[in-house]
């Protein structure tokens, strides 16, 4: 079956989508094959259903960094099954939990906030887990707002590559 097909039918089965916006399928067709993607849609485009078809189609775990709570609480709702948020909302017990639900493997996609990413033992679960696709939500608010007003923004670019055995430029 060819990856197009595969697509269309995992938007249809999994997403509820009879089909796909412009811009849709060529986007999660080159994320879901392995390619860096830069997906630009305007507000309501369909940018999380990308990711969401290209981590379905890639399998293991997806990380997407979403910096808005509220964003992210957003995105889980429409989200595929095995989702869930990481982020300061959780208590020491569900932080725990979800960290160990990742580690086991039971969590298809992962929204979690940039400064998670600063967190050892958030690295050290990631390192240790099938993440297949790697996605940052809403890059454009690092950039509008500066690394000042969330500090650990700077830095949360060079911990996946790390994690992965891959070295980062600065």
């Amino acid at each position: 079956m060819s990856i197009t097909v595969r697509l269309e039918e995992l938007a249809r089965e999994r997403l509820g989508l009879e089909a796909l916006r412009p811009g849709q399928l060529e986007a999660a067709r080159a994320a879901a094959g392995g390619r860096d993607t830069l997906c630009v849609m305007s507000t309501g485009a369909g940018k999380s259903a990308v990711y969401q078809l290209a981590g379905l189609a890639r399998g293991g775990m997806t990380i997407v960094v979403s910096p808005l709570i509220a964003l992210q609480r957003d995105q889980l709702e429409g989200a595929v099954p095995a989702a869930a948020m990481l982020n300061s909302t959780l208590g020491a017990a569900g932080r725990a939990e979800l960290l160990e639900s990742a580690a086991a493997g039971e969590i298809g996609m992962l929204l979690l906030a940039p400064e998670q990413l600063a967190d050892e033992e958030v690295i050290e679960v990631l390192a240790g887990a099938d993440v297949r696709l790697f996605v940052v939500d809403e890059a454009h608010c690092a950039t509008q707002w500066g690394t000042s007003s969330v500090p650990t923004t700077s830095t949360s670019g060079a911990r996946p590559a790390r994690s992965a055995g891959r070295r980062s430029s600065p």
